[in-house]
This record gives structure tokens, sequence and C-alpha cells, in this order.
């Protein structure tokens, strides 16, 4: 059954479609981070309306975040986040855990974030970013030894 809800193209459709995309479509290639860690779209879902009843329209500047990242995309599991919250959201991408990476810069979640800190809070964001470039030049070098060989 065809269900027409007027929200063809717009932002919050297009948001369902790619998290829909991400863990059923094996053939993406961003499959693998979603689909094939296991993550899944709850089974109320997979219709569109039951999304939007459920998240409301995505707000202007904001994206789907999963809360917890080994989560499911879920109700109790997702929210509308600016790109500042989900990266401090990620799994891994300075090479820390989430728990250390907090435990280390001393920021519980990004909602923590706010005026009073952000000149410290940039400071983090500079080593982290740091970190980041030396991880990605060691890789990189790696792989270029390893083709060597």
């Amino acid at each position: 059954m065809f269900f027409k809800h007027g929200y063809n193209g717009t932002g919050t459709y297009e948001t369902w479609r790619g998290m829909k995309g991400r863990c059923l479509n094996k053939k993406r290639n961003d499959y693998k981070y979603y689909g094939g860690r296991g993550i899944k779209v709850c089974e109320r879902w997979l219709e569109f309306k039951n999304f939007l009843d459920d998240m409301g329209e995505r707000p202007e500047g904001k994206t789907l975040d999963r809360k917890d990242n080994d989560g499911n995309y879920e109700p109790s599991n997702c929210r509308w986040a600016t790109k500042q919250e989900q990266q401090l959201n990620r799994n891994n991408y300075t090479g820390l855990s989430k728990e250390e990476y907090q435990r280390r810069y001393q920021i519980n979640n990004r909602e923590k974030v706010n005026e009073a800190n952000r000149k410290s809070y940039n400071i983090h964001r500079k080593k982290i970013n740091k970190k980041r470039r030396e991880l990605y030049r060691f890789k990189k070098k790696s792989s270029h030894q390893n083709h060597a060989e």
C-alpha cells in the first residue's frame, strides 16, 4: 500500500531513506558501518509515517543521531542533533573508546559543552584533530609499507 505523505524530497524524508539504506542495503559503501555492524531499523520505522510520528520533522541544522552508536535506530535511541553534537558521539574517531575520550577530555556529553567552556573545548578539539592527523599519517605510512613488501 502506498502512503501519500507529501514529504517526498524533504530533509525528513531523505533522512529516513538514508537511515534505511545504511542499515538494509548491502550495496551501499557505508553499509559496513551500520547494517554490517548489526545496526537495525526498528520494525515500526520501516514505514515513514511512523518515523515522522515519533521524531517529528527534522529541525533545520540538525540530522538524525543515535545516542548509543552501537544501538539501533529506534525512538528511545534517536534524536535530532547538530553536527557539533554528533562529533562528540562518534565511535573511536580519535582512536580512543568513547569512555576514555570522555575521561581524558572531561566531556560527559555534548549538551554540557556551552559557551562558558567553549575555549577549553576548542583546545581539546585541536588536540583531537592533531591525534586524528597523526593516526591518518601512521595508517597511510603502514599501508604503503605493506604494499612495498
